[in-house]
């Protein structure tokens, strides 16, 4: 029996083989690479930049956790947890220029007069340079009714501290105030 030159010996692979090989190992790792993980880190830390865009995006969470910031601090309240209901959720007036333009037409006795307007958005640049409307006024959300669940809410005199700050903060009757004992 005659004993062929490649058996029991590897071929050299080629510089493209080489690559090749290493580049699918890369793809296999970053597939394999848990993502659900690393986005929770980055969605639990929040950066200030995008704490201030939630702010800007969602009123009434942000009111929530400003109460519960300020009634966290208070003597005697602990932990707390805040809901907010609303009946609007506020609205944004924009500047707009207008122009007007009048055209008059003297082609018959009785001279017709068109009059044209229009109106273009006023656009300003934000604190990253982006391109936003013009607010020139605004109003807030219109809260209906306040929930505040607070560790120290058994004790009457924390309970009515916290239901007059909401009264106070966001102009709701005291029946629409409701503080439970949180655990």
């Amino acid at each position: 029996m005659e004993k062929t030159q490649n058996s029991g010996k590897w071929k050299k692979p080629k510089k493209d083989q080489i690559l090749i090989g290493i580049l699918a190992g890369i793809l296999l790792l970053v597939i394999a690479l848990p993502q659900n993980d690393s986005r929770q880190e980055t969605e639990e830390e929040g950066s200030p930049a995008e704490n201030s865009q939630t702010l800007q995006t969602d009123p009434v969470a942000a009111m929530e956790r400003q109460l519960e910031d300020i009634l966290g601090q208070a003597e005697g309240v602990g932990r707390v947890k805040v809901m907010l209901t609303v009946s609007s959720l506020g609205t944004k007036t924009v500047e707009k220029d207008k122009s007007v333009q009048e055209e008059n037409s003297q082609t018959s006795e009785e001279g017709n007069q068109v009059t044209r307007t229009e109106e273009t958005t006023v656009y300003t640049r934000d604190s990253q340079g982006n391109e936003v409307p013009f607010v020139t006024e605004e109003t807030p959300p219109r809260i209906e009714g306040v929930l505040v669940a607070a560790q120290g809410a058994g004790d009457m005199a924390v309970a009515e501290s916290i239901t007059e700050a909401a009264e106070v903060l966001f102009g709701v009757e005291v029946h629409k105030i409701k503080i439970m004992k949180l655990n």
